[in-house]
């Protein structure tokens, strides 16, 4: 599994997703370039994620992993990410 990027382990594995872990970040290998950035903040592509989670027909769980006041700023714009609503997904 190692080296898979997200892309492929959601084409190649899809049976195997149970639940979705969502916060940007900015990159980098180490435990400290690990932060929890609200969604658009940092380097991650959602659009495309989730663009493919429902090609392949994800009906699951997406779970925030951010602080609460944040959750509240960026909630209407992560679901138009997770709907594929443009318009929501923008005030990112």
């Amino acid at each position: 599994m190692r080296g898979l990027v997200s892309h492929e382990f959601l084409e190649r594995f899809p049976e195997r997703i149970e639940h979705v872990q969502m916060h940007d970040n900015r990159g980098g290998r180490s435990h400290l370039d690990d932060v929890h950035l609200p969604p658009g903040e940092g380097i991650i592509e959602f659009d495309s994620i989730f663009r493919k989670l429902r090609r392949i027909g994800y009906t699951g769980r997406v779970t925030l992993e951010l602080k609460t006041e944040e959750i509240r700023g960026c909630l209407s714009s992560v679901r138009g990410i997770i709907n594929g609503d443009k318009d929501r997904a923008s005030e990112v």
